[in-house]
């Protein structure tokens, strides 16, 4: 099974040796993989729709790897204490989703529980609920895959809450540290393209009847932020 940069930058991610259930699974590529790698010794592939859960069945069909696969239709972690899996990942759903799954499973809160998180939008929204509900961020990564760019947020619960600034939340802390140490090239792409986002933004903010000020404000902070990091200096 060959899967894109973006799903391997969450299978990085994964302890090796751990059972991984993969939220929101559809074609269960991701599970196929991890299995077929050698990184988990078996794996949990769940989605809330019929059809890709069938999809996902075919998938691990056609590998062979029905007696190391579990697919099951399910809402978000609802069964996830029935399967008790170590590391879950919750990749291709908007931040405020991701965040909304996480808040109504208490397994998640199990400190042996590794999260593997990947925001399609609002990565702002699920690090600011992260942070603010006592799990701590451990890894972040950023990628590209097909001209698009992608954050990838590992945390696990330890009961402290945190407070994050918005240029943070936005970012992530692991990830401004390395931007501003040593980018990757993705790094680069990604604060590039978060910048002009910004900047079209404004623009089209400033000439709204109504301005909203205080997001303009927010944006020009953002990008502020953004040239302290091309600079090598670290905002805390």
């Amino acid at each position: 099974m060959s899967i894109d940069n973006r799903l391997s930058a969450c299978a990085s991610l994964v302890r090796h040796g751990s059972l991984v259930a993969d939220i929101g699974s559809d074609h269960a590529y991701l599970p196929i993989y991890l299995i077929e790698n050698g990184i988990c010794p078996r794996a949990i592939a769940s989605d809330i729709n019929e059809g890709p859960v069938a999809r996902a069945r075919q998938n691990v069909s056609d590998a062979g790897l029905e007696k190391l696969i579990t697919v099951m239709l399910a809402d978000g972690l609802d069964s996830a204490s029935n399967s008790a899996p170590d590391d879950i990942i919750i990749a291709g759903m908007g931040g405020e989703l991701i965040r909304d799954i996480l808040s109504r499973s208490e397994y998640v809160k199990d400190p042996g529980v590794r999260l593997i998180l990947q925001p399609m939008t609002m990565p702002e929204v699920l690090r600011t609920y992260l942070y603010e509900h006592g799990f701590a961020v451990t890894d972040e990564l950023i990628c590209r895959s097909a001209g698009k760019n992608y954050q990838i947020i590992a945390a696990a619960y330890d009961g402290v809450p945190r407070k994050i600034s918005y240029e943070l939340s936005v970012i992530g802390e692991i990830n401004s540290k390395r931007i501003a140490e040593k980018p990757t090239e993705s790094d680069v792409l990604y604060i590039n393209t978060l910048e002009t986002a910004l900047r079209r933004r404004i623009v089209g903010m400033k000439s709204a009847e109504a301005p909203d000020t205080a997001a303009i404000s927010r944006d020009i902070s953002l990008i502020e932020y953004i040239a302290k990091l091309r600079g090598g200096i670290i905002k805390n």
